[in-house]
């Protein structure tokens, strides 16, 4: 008697992985001798290891619409020639944080890497743009007190606050809005004045 093999999809299986076998050799994948994996597809090639020359757009795509959108903060940089490596200056941090970047993960917003405020400083002078914002009052708490957020009070907690904190190049959001929230992330009660708020 004739046996009958009840597991047709075995076949199947068998004969997707010879199809996914010829696709993935001819696809233009190579590695180089220092491990680098890079992809080509119609004469274009992909890197998939960090260095301080590649192009961040080809994967960070909300990032590089930001910097022609004119709402944007970053698109006023660009336009001065400012590039990603001029902010983004941290080299073993970036490796580090792009070290899965051959594998189908998507790249999402940078967190294992800081970009230093002497970076914005190296322009934008801190006297003068206090003076610019002595009159600004976006940071004003509920009790009337208006600080100038480029001249805060000198303290530790204020200290760590960066440029950053309240410019994000790549968004939308203004420092009119970014400040004040930083400011209430620690001020709680919406109230400047410290121990001010329990008797």
């Amino acid at each position: 008697m004739k046996r009958v093999d009840k597991r047709p999809w075995l076949a199947g299986l068998a004969i997707a992985a010879l199809i996914l076998s010829v696709v993935v050799g001819c696809s233009g994948v190579s590695q180089s001798q220092d491990g680098s994996v890079s992809s080509s597809s119609n004469d274009t090639t992909v890197q998939t290891t960090w260095s301080p020359d590649v192009d961040c757009t080809t994967c960070h795509a909300t990032e590089a619409s930001s910097m022609s959108d004119s709402a944007c903060l970053v698109s006023k940089h660009v336009a001065q020639g400012v590039t990603c490596t001029t902010c983004h200056d941290d080299s073993d941090a970036l490796a580090t944080a792009h070290e899965d970047m051959a594998t189908a993960k998507t790249p999402t917003r940078l967190k294992k890497t800081t970009v230093d405020e002497s970076i914005c400083l190296d322009c934008h002078d801190k006297t003068e743009l206090a003076a610019a914002t002595a009159d600004v009052t976006v940071c004003t708490d509920s009790q009337g007190t208006t600080v100038n957020p480029h001249d805060l009070p000198v303290n530790d907690d204020h200290a760590a606050i960066t440029c950053i904190d309240c410019h994000e190049m790549h968004s939308t959001d203004t420092a009119d809005t970014l400040a004040p929230e930083k400011c209430i992330s620690c001020h709680h009660a919406k109230v400047y004045q410290c121990h001010t708020c329990h008797d």
